[in-house]
């Protein structure tokens, strides 16, 4: 693990440094559109299809790599449950050279850790996403947040399964949780660290209710506007009686047709 961290810690900075570069030459190019030196296989290939109830990280700061905690993120959901397959979507590219020497080579020995690059302006066709999250960026004062906010409900659409962020380090495995659930960070607010969203009708249809959410309330000037705004909305609206019960303190998993939410 030392190795990892040192190496981790080079890698991650020169892999920014290089990536930086690059932005620098090529100023109207955003990261997330660069191919340069790209590695990674593409996550809107035909072939890629996760099973449902996969695992869900998302890597959209342009580092182009993992730092120490992040892998730790991963590894620690990977290990919580060896009979899913956990993903790692990058919206920037990932060289050779990072694959080979920083935490990702370390992570690529766990047989159900898997990376794909994501291309933004490709990988949420066919999902209401489509039409707002290129402009979205573009306007956006906060890039990196509301493209990760919005590509993770454009993932749980496309594909069902538990999305994690990657500050989120698993303790015990979520195998008994319902299908479709939210954490709630207190009484009156959702977290959208860990969100899970099956593929069933109650899942998809959220998730197409969330995005239609984020179509009418995106603010470029807000942080979280499109976060965990967004589900609160949804649920106060779907599931008012559920979304402000104090009955949490006493019994911690709710439903509301068809989904759950748990108090952490």
């Amino acid at each position: 693990m030392l190795y990892c961290r040192i190496t981790g810690i080079f890698t991650t900075i020169l892999s920014t440094l290089i990536l930086g570069l690059y932005v620098i030459i090529n100023l109207n190019t955003p990261c997330y559109l660069l191919n340069m030196g790209d590695w990674l296989p593409s996550a809107e290939d035909p072939g890629f299809a996760p099973a449902e109830r996969s695992i869900f990280f998302l890597e959209t700061s342009c580092a182009g790599a993992l730092s120490v905690r992040q892998a730790c993120a991963v590894e620690a959901a990977a290990r919580a449950h060896p009979q899913r397959q956990v993903y790692v979507l990058f919206s920037a590219p990932v060289s050779h050279y990072t694959l080979r020497t920083s935490c990702l080579a370390h992570l690529a020995r766990l047989t159900n850790v898997h990376f794909r690059r994501l291309h933004v302006a490709q990988y949420p066709k066919g999902t209401l996403a489509e039409t707002i999250l290129l402009e979205a960026l573009k306007q956006s004062s906060f890039p990196i947040e509301h493209s990760s906010n919005i590509l993770r409900m454009v993932t749980l659409r496309k594909w069902g399964g538990i999305y994690l962020d990657t500050d989120m380090i698993v303790t015990r495995t979520l195998e008994n949780l319902p299908i479709n659930f939210f954490a709630k960070e207190n009484v009156n607010g959702i977290a959208t660290g860990i969100l899970s969203i099956g593929k069933d009708s109650v899942g998809s249809n959220l998730t197409d209710v969330i995005m239609r959410y984020m179509q009418k309330y995106f603010n470029p000037q807000e942080w979280s506007i499109i976060g965990d705004k967004v589900i609160d909305y949804v649920i106060e609206d779907m599931c008012p009686k559920l979304t402000y019960s104090y009955e949490y303190f006493e019994n911690p998993i709710s439903y509301c047709k068809g989904k759950s939410a748990l108090l952490f």
